[in-house]
């Protein structure tokens, strides 16, 4: 059965119909029912999509430097295809350092991270509006590895550099709808 529509005038329609207006108010019929044959159903919101990319710092940048390696470049460009059909809302781009060095240090070489990361992504077309960047420094790392020691795991420095590897990374997210 269908359900009945109620169909009210209104004074504003019939002056943008072109009805004329004598500054009295207007002699109106009561309000009509009008069946309608089915009723349509609105299209239920899309809810965006997010897509999250972790890039190994290795593949991105040298241990303590923000400039892009041509690997990390390839990965970019990889991401920048995938885009293609996407209506994009937001990138967060954050850079990561690990916990050599100052916590002051760590937040600037991070943050020069995650703009790298944004600057790249804009010459190769992406909207630096849609691009938001964060340096995070040493926060959430992703292995804990102990000091260097004789008969530890970690025996020197430059093992201790290679084991903190995967917290020395960028994190792109993408929020938007594929089209």
């Amino acid at each position: 059965m269908s359900t009945p529509l109620t169909v009210r005038s209104s004074r504003a329609a019939l002056v943008s119909a072109g009805a004329p207006t004598s500054g009295r108010p207007l002699s109106l019929k009561p309000p009509v029912k009008v069946a309608s044959a089915t009723p349509k159903q609105a299209a239920a919101p899309v809810a965006p999509a997010a897509e999250k990319v972790t890039f190994s710092a290795d593949m991105l940048f040298n241990f303590d430097k923000s400039t892009l390696k041509d690997e990390g470049k390839a990965v970019l460009d990889d991401l920048v295809s995938r885009l293609a059909g996407v209506n994009v809302e937001v990138i967060l781009s954050t850079g990561y350092a690990d916990r050599l060095g100052k916590d002051a240090y760590n937040e600037k070489l991070s943050a020069a991270r995650a703009e790298s990361v944004k600057t790249y992504l804009v010459s190769k077309g992406v909207d630096a509006n849609l691009i938001q960047t964060e340096g995070r420094g040493e926060a959430d790392p992703v292995v804990d590895c102990p000091n260097p020691s004789a008969k530890g795991q970690v025996k020197n420095f430059r093992e201790l550099v290679q084991c903190l590897a995967p917290n020395r990374r960028a994190v792109v997210e993408v929020v938007g709808t594929r089209q």
